[in-house]
């Protein structure tokens, strides 16, 4: 059944999410190991492509008024060779200690030794109302389809388990996320954001205090929200204390450091991210920017194209697909890239002819030339997504008062994505304009 499949696929996560709390260990993400969830393939040639030398199984053998679960470890060398098997049964309202017993059985097992902070955060939890918990985990397979639909049924699903149990932080973590996510993409306004972010997230810090995901959260909304970059970070620094293993934790950090040009930095929690999540296409997205922003192009192109090959449609894929053909100075396929993006637009008023023979037969500066003139004589700017583009097209001629006047206006609106503007590719264009470094100072960015 479709609530069998959300809870299996929800305890499989959860179990993921405890054991990599364990700072001794390096536990692949939620999202790589579902993408082998259903995939012809042994345990060695999994444990090849992903770098590991044990595989943990979990089966849900019973679903009621109680949960029996077994977990076993599997030798990678030798599939036939379990290594430890232990049946659990809590009832089901003990399902979030069952995730902690687990993972302290798993330590011991292995000899992986527990710091006093991690006993303390494995120590038995409170007990959870049971729909409450299965509205969650659907929540949490709709949020993170990063799109208008998914993060809308995401949010229903959260207020549903908030409202059977109110006193359980992870669905005010739920509802933040969501409020983050719409707000990032554009689907919402700051002011409806903003109000009910802080107040989800207070209550899950009322609630509970050690969750990792809840520093994260509170990380990008110090940083994304209010230029507070100095507590964006120690937040973001928590987040990674309370759970090495989490890619999404490195990831944003990465990004986070990306803005302050702490270049080398930057890309030694992107790797780590990559390494932990190699088949999440908004984990590659996000650190394919900060390896393009550091200098190193390939590497980005490759993060790129296999999020592509992974979710051809994710947000994060073509438009950071342009930036990494730019980078390593392949215009056709920055062109080819983004005539597939705007074909509709350009198809409309007759231009997709008129733009390739002009980027054919004078190159990539002429064609921005052009698509500038356009987007100003149709009137495009009339949401921050298309403000944006048509700034970089000024940077990249050379206008820079032009672009300027685009990134004040986002200032104004306090625009999320402002913040990129302190990247490399465009700081090292623009460092010389005035006005582009009062803007710095404005946002709390480093000038130098």
């Amino acid at each position: 059944s479709d609530t069998l499949e959300y809870f299996t696929a929800g305890m499989h996560n959860a179990l993921i999410g405890e054991i990599g709390k364990i700072g001794n260990l390096h536990v692949k993400s939620k999202t790589t190991a579902n993408a082998y969830r259903n995939v012809d393939k042994s345990i060695p040639e999994i444990a090849s492509e992903l770098g590991v030398n044990v595989v943990v199984e979990g089966s849900v053998l019973c679903i009621g008024d109680s949960i029996c679960l077994q977990v076993r470890m599997v030798d990678t060398e030798n599939e036939e060779k379990v290594l430890w098997v232990n049946d659990f049964k809590v009832e089901r309202s003990q399902v979030q200690n069952l995730y902690g017993i687990v993972t302290k059985d798993f330590s011991k097992e292995i000899n992986a030794k527990l710091t006093p902070q991690e006993e303390e955060r494995l120590a038995e939890t409170r007990s959870v109302d049971p729909a409450a918990h299965d509205l969650y985990m659907k929540g949490l397979v709709y949020n993170d389809q990063m799109s208008v639909e998914g993060l809308q049924i995401a949010d229903q699903y959260f207020k549903l388990a908030n409202e059977r149990d109110p006193s359980w932080a992870p669905p005010y973590l739920g509802m933040a996320s969501v409020l983050e996510r719409q707000y990032q993409m554009g689907f919402i306004d700051r002011a409806t954001a903003l109000t009910q972010l802080s107040k989800y997230i207070d209550k899950a810090l009322e609630l509970d205090p050690n969750s990792s995901w809840l520093y994260n959260l509170r990380g990008s909304k110090l940083a994304w929200f209010e230029w507070n970059w100095e507590q964006g970070e120690q937040d973001f620094l928590k987040s990674i204390e309370l759970n090495p293993n989490h890619a999404g934790n490195h990831a944003f950090y990465a990004y986070l450091l990306t803005h302050l040009r702490r270049t080398e930095e930057a890309m030694y929690h992107a790797r780590i991210a990559v390494d932990l999540d190699p088949l999440n296409p908004m984990i590659l997205g996000l650190c394919a920017v900060v390896f393009i922003e550091s200098g190193e192009c390939k590497y980005a192109l490759t993060l790129i194209e296999k999020a592509i090959r992974i979710e051809p449609e994710h947000y994060f894929t073509y438009p950071k697909l342009i930036d990494a053909s730019i980078c390593i100075g392949d215009y056709q396929k920055a062109f080819n890239t983004t005539k597939r993006l705007n074909s509709s637009v350009w198809d409309k008023h007759d231009k997709t002819d008129v733009f390739e023979r002009v980027f054919h037969e004078e190159g990539w500066i002429t064609f921005q030339e052009e698509a500038i003139k356009f987007y100003e004589e149709i009137g495009l700017q009339n949401n921050y997504r298309q403000d944006s583009d048509q700034a970089l097209r000024y940077i990249e001629v050379k206008k820079y008062d032009m672009a300027m006047d685009i990134f004040e206006k986002a200032f104004e609106e306090h625009n999320p994505r402002l913040a990129n503007i302190s990247d490399n590719t465009i700081y090292n264009k623009m460092k010389d304009n005035p006005r582009y470094l009062q803007l710095l100072k404005k946002m709390n960015l480093p000038v130098e």
